[in-house]
């Protein structure tokens, strides 16, 4: 528990730890942000892995606390998924009351989306908050100039300097490689390979990581590895394209 400022605290803990921290020491509080497992099947420092009766019954015990240590004019912020979303509005409704919903914040956490199986590729999540008492709490509001002074740097989108070759205009954009750290050598060997671009003929080649003719880069080619992973026990980050896919569509990377 950290001075804040002069009058104010500002706890860093786990969820439940830090809300039992508050209850014993008698302490009300105007305003509460949990983050708690998405349950996506993802490995974090918790288990995120439950049935969703599971996880209710992990969660409803941890949102009724919230709710007493909360003043008369306290919020409640909770990060989700689409995964969670219904059950977690359900059960706050349930303990907070549907009067005291104050809104479902929508949270753009990857401008470029997300797309780790069939439809849409994901760009966002939210944040449900809650009120003590709803009656009690006044508008929301913040200057223009000052959020967007907060707003992280990724939310602001570059003016992309835009390109021409034979084929037309064009701007690049993402990396290739796939930043999730779950696609790699291991769950995705056939996406880790070498790409090798000749400069003066426009053409490219793939091979296995390491394993190209020493004569490439003799003869001019440069050549792109995977990305390395930062994961203990892996080495690399996937491409986003097959070997395939680069070597046919190699004029769209």
């Amino acid at each position: 528990m950290d001075d804040f400022r002069e009058g104010n605290w500002l706890l860093r803990a786990d969820a439940a730890a830090g809300l039992r921290t508050l209850h014993q020491a008698g302490q009300r509080v105007k305003m509460i942000y949990i983050d708690p497992p998405y349950n996506t099947g993802n490995t974090f420092a918790y288990h995120d892995r439950r049935a969703k009766d599971e996880w209710l019954a992990m969660m409803r015990p941890l949102l009724a606390e919230a709710r007493e240590l909360l003043s008369t004019d306290g919020l409640i912020f909770i990060s989700i998924d689409f995964n969670q979303l219904c059950e977690l509005k359900l059960e706050m409704d349930r303990i907070f009351g549907t009067a005291n919903l104050i809104g479902n914040f929508v949270w753009v956490s990857n401008l470029k989306g997300r797309q780790l199986g069939a439809g849409p590729a994901g760009t966002h999540e939210y944040i449900l908050t809650y009120a003590r008492d709803a009656a009690q709490v006044g508008q929301l509001r913040g200057r223009t100039e000052l959020l967007q002074k907060l707003m992280p740097t990724v939310y602001h989108l570059p003016q992309r300097q835009v390109k021409h070759d034979a084929r037309g205009a064009y701007v690049t954009k993402n990396e290739l490689y796939n930043t999730n750290s779950k696609f790699n050598e291991i769950t995705a060997p056939s996406m880790v390979f070498d790409i090798h671009y000749h400069p003066r003929s426009g053409a490219v080649r793939t091979s296995e990581v390491g394993a190209a003719d020493p004569e490439l880069a003799e003869a001019g080619w440069v050549s792109a590895h995977p990305h390395p992973n930062a994961k203990p026990g892996l080495k690399y980050h996937a491409w986003r394209w097959s070997r395939a896919k680069v070597e046919r569509d190699y004029a769209d990377l």
